[in-house]
């Protein structure tokens, strides 16, 4: 790895993972592409992760080991963002692995192209049953992105950073952060600002993310803390305003909001249900959920007449 500036900084945030970790950290250190940095932040977490990322800070000089109070997912992410190095800054979550050849081809796909941001259509969901699935992240082919109605797919359906490299002088010059917060949709600041920045974006097909879905994972619970998405898209709409990304964007934020509110909505027991119209009432009362809301019911009510 070179002693300045790596290829490409990776960032794991690290929490209550013991039973995965190996897994992941196995393939990040079999990446072909070895100029790499892997910056583990460790959230806490009350298990024996420290002691397996020691183990691995030990025997792969690579590794850089941040430790921290429990804080949440973004919160490590942005910590990591802090102490990286690389040219390009890459994020994989703890319990989820990747093929050997993910950064190389991210790299050199954002290279060759001149982007600020690469991403890969190649991520499966692999379950507990061990049942693989493809996940729909936006697209299906390489291309290279300019206009913002060719990213509006991305912004719409791709709510996830770890099928992404992203250049770190467009991280820092726009000061690009995800969420301080435990809401569940914590990389949607992030990932929406970043897409929407970006100079362009290049897309590849290449390169595997293997995205673990299990009972323990944050994205298959739903509770009090999912409401906290109100909170996240009202910052995302200050920081489209405050960086002039212009109406174009707002309108594709603002379908995206309305998406991830819906389906928010359909989830959550009927209680949680008013604290969120509630939410959305004081925190972004020119939203017109009310549209989205009536094609909810009736979608409901017409599942119902289907049985």
């Amino acid at each position: 790895m070179s002693d300045l500036v790596p290829k490409i900084s990776i960032i794991i945030p690290v929490y209550k993972v013991e039973k995965y970790l190996r897994q992941c950290l196995d393939s990040l250190i079999a990446q072909t592409l070895r100029d790499i940095e892997i910056i583990c932040v460790n959230d806490g977490s009350p298990d024996n992760c420290d002691k397996i990322l020691a183990e691995y800070a030990e025997k792969d000089k690579r590794f850089r080991i941040i430790n921290q109070q429990n804080c949440g997912s973004g919160p490590a992410k942005n910590n990591g963002i802090d102490h990286s190095k690389g040219e390009f800054i890459g994020f994989v979550d703890s319990d989820d692995w990747i093929s050997p050849d993910y950064f190389e081809h991210l790299y050199h796909k954002a290279t060759v192209c001149g982007a600020d941001i690469s991403a890969t259509a190649s991520v499966v969901k692999v379950y507990e049953n061990s049942k693989r699935k493809k996940k729909n992240i936006g697209f299906r082919r390489e291309k290279i992105i300019v206009s913002a109605e060719k990213r509006e797919p991305l912004i719409c359906r791709s709510g996830v950073v770890c099928n992404k490299i992203f250049k770190k002088n467009l991280v820092d010059k726009y000061n690009i952060r995800f969420a301080e917060t435990k809401s569940t949709g914590e990389d949607n600041t992030f990932n929406v600002i970043a897409l929407a920045a970006a100079n362009k974006i290049a897309t590849t097909t290449m390169g595997t993310y293997f995205y673990r879905q299990h009972s323990d994972s944050a994205v298959n619970s739903r509770s009090l803390k999912d409401i906290g998405v109100v909170e996240i898209y009202a910052d995302i709409f200050s920081r489209a305003k405050e960086l002039s990304l212009g109406e174009g964007y707002l309108k594709i934020i603002n379908k995206r909001a309305l998406r991830d509110f819906g389906n928010t909505y359909s989830k959550l027991q009927p209680e949680l249900r008013k604290k969120l119209l509630a939410e959305l009432s004081q925190n972004l009362p020119n939203i017109r959920f009310d549209r989205t809301l009536r094609k909810l019911l009736l979608d409901v009510r017409w599942s119902v007449l289907k049985k």
